[in-house]
């Protein structure tokens, strides 16, 4: 259903954006993430069910709040107060520019099925790929994310070290 309201508030809060942070939200979001499980890909199987576990579409924005107005910077001190918020009901919804490195110089998928794509990493050093590209392990990332993306990334990964560089709500 057309709405000419909301469609109007939507374009004056992307007027608000210059081409660099344009950049950096393309950064951010990142589309679906469909593909065959590592270890069952190239077999044929039958009555097979599939589970999408962090969808977006349309589950995520039915059920959460999505953000309507215009991201401010604000200071990476905040970073642990917004992540403590209930990410049901939050005051602000946000996404970070973050380095994420361990102690022992690995981080690690906890998952069979890795969540973090190579392609969606600014930058990536010691790195091992594995399921078309996702990042299973790698010294460190520097990588976009959403507060929704951070609570799946903290499941999906061990990790010591969080730098935050940049953060908008």
């Amino acid at each position: 259903q057309n709405d000419p309201a909301w469609c109007r508030q939507q374009l004056d809060v992307m007027k608000g954006y210059d081409y660099d942070f344009f950049t950096k939200l393309c950064k951010l979001f990142q589309g679906g993430w469909t593909h065959a499980n590592a270890t069952k890909g190239g077999k044929i199987y039958q009555d097979v069910r599939a589970f999408d576990f962090a969808s977006s579409y349309p589950a995520v924005m039915t059920t959460r709040t999505m953000p309507v107005g215009e991201f401010i910077q604000c200071d990476p001190s905040e970073f642990d107060q917004l992540v403590a918020q209930d990410l049901n009901y939050p005051d602000y919804r946000w996404f970070a520019k973050i380095k994420v490195s361990n102690a022992n110089s690995i981080v690690m998928s906890r998952l069979q099925n890795t969540y973090w794509s190579l392609s969606k990493c600014e930058e990536t050093t010691g790195y091992v790929t594995t399921d078309n590209g996702r990042i299973a392990s790698c010294e460190s990332m520097t990588i976009y994310l959403t507060d929704l993306d951070y609570d799946t990334f903290k499941q999906s990964y061990m990790f010591d070290t969080v730098e935050v560089l940049e953060l908008y709500k």
